[in-house]
């Protein structure tokens, strides 16, 4: 009777044992489950890819014309003073002559914006986009490998077998090798979205910067010259005035307003926070 009741109770403490071994696992497998959802879909890659392919074709495509613009600027620069400058007749040679300068250096700035937008936006999105390709490979070789496991996974005979056959063994190994995979491609997606918001807001400021560095330039090159053209416009009473009605276009005047309304409330709040009274 006690041998009877010791076996009993080494049963139950083995089955209790053997039981309290296979929650890590079976936890295991289900936290395997999560991982495998955490990995990024084909369509989020997808639509990444296509909002960088886009901004990288209008970025190419500003940098492509604006050294459209410059070569054309410089040519016109040369054909002043080929033709007009080197007449010697007295304003028209002197007038052109300064002109073709100022057309010179408007030239060298818009070769110098267009490196600025190859340096700010073409380089960093090419690269992001590698990224992305690397990880949308990734995750498609994971796919087939997923699909490889879940077709196993069919073929297994139904019916009780025994525990830790090989092809339970095979599918565990295949399973676990699909969540460490699907972990990486989790931690490189992940890494890339975190990275985005920054790379966005970096793009667009240095851009902002090139713009705002290619048209001050380009305003104080032609401002040399301002005097010298209303001297010439008085002169020979020219009317240099020009009609933005008579092209068709017309300027956004709620775009400036917005700007002079958001200045004039960033210098508001930036005397009043750097007021005796506010600190106080």
């Amino acid at each position: 009777m006690k041998s009877s009741l010791k076996k009993l109770r080494d049963f139950t403490l083995n089955k209790g044992g053997a039981r309290d071994k296979r929650r890590p696992l079976d936890a295991q497998h289900q936290h395997g489950d999560d991982t495998e959802s955490m990995a990024p879909s084909m369509q989020v890659l997808t639509d990444m890819q296509e909002q960088y392919d886009g901004l990288l074709a209008a970025a190419q495509s500003i940098s492509g014309s604006s050294y459209d613009f410059s070569r054309s600027i410089h040519e016109m620069a040369s054909y002043m003073v080929e033709t007009f400058g080197k007449t010697g007749d007295g304003d028209i040679g002197s007038s052109f002559s300064m002109l073709a300068k100022v057309q010179y250096e408007i030239s060298k700035l818009l070769d110098l914006y267009a490196a600025h937008v190859s340096q700010t936006i073409i380089k960093p999105t090419e690269s992001l986009l590698k990224e992305l390709e690397s990880v949308a490979e990734i995750r498609q070789q994971y796919d087939e490998k997923r699909d490889i496991y879940n077709q196993m996974k069919l073929q297994k005979p139904k019916g009780r077998r025994k525990k830790g056959d090989a092809l339970d063994q095979q599918l565990n190994t295949i399973k676990e090798k699909l969540n460490e995979q699907a972990t990486q491609l989790d931690l490189r997606f992940q890494s890339l979205k975190h990275g985005q918001e920054l790379s966005l807001m970096t793009q667009a400021a240095r851009h902002h910067k090139a713009q705002v560095h290619l048209f001050a330039k380009g305003l104080n090159s032609l401002n040399a010259v301002e005097s010298m053209i209303k001297k010439l416009s008085t002169e020979f009473h020219i009317d240099e005035t020009l009609s933005e009605g008579e092209t068709g276009l017309q300027l956004n005047e709620d775009l400036y307003e917005a700007e002079a309304d958001f200045v004039g409330n960033n210098d508001d709040d930036a005397s009043t926070s750097s007021s005796p009274r506010s600190s106080q």
